[in-house]
């Protein structure tokens, strides 16, 4: 199930860097780097982002995340990651697909 994660609050934050810290460390291991700056998000950043976020749950967990911004017709994702938990079931796939059906602008972008 998709639904708006209300990330201000937050223990709803605390989970949000908790499924970022777990994929992003994989995706620093994968490309061999010491320093990733995703990782140095904090929670705060997390709780004063104007970006809006949407989480895929599975059994009560959050499994994954999608961070979008709209700027001129055009649906920006800032960020989609995965809980490695969850890797090769096609939340990344179901998230994308949720938020270009719900924004249906002409344009997108990938950050």
């Amino acid at each position: 199930m998709i639904s708006k994660l209300i990330h201000s609050k937050e223990e709803t934050a605390g989970n949000i860097f908790n499924v970022f810290q777990q994929s992003y460390n994989v995706e620093a291991q994968l490309i061999g780097v010491e320093s990733f700056p995703p990782l140095k998000r904090t929670v705060q950043n997390i709780q004063r982002a104007t970006s809006q976020f949407y989480g895929y749950y599975e059994n009560n967990d959050l499994a994954g995340v999608i961070k979008v911004n709209i700027q001129n017709d055009c649906l920006d994702i800032d960020s989609l990651t995965v809980h490695p938990n969850y890797f090769g079931k096609g939340i990344a796939s179901l998230l994308i697909q949720f938020v270009l059906e719900k924004y249906d602008l002409p344009n997108a972008m990938v950050e």
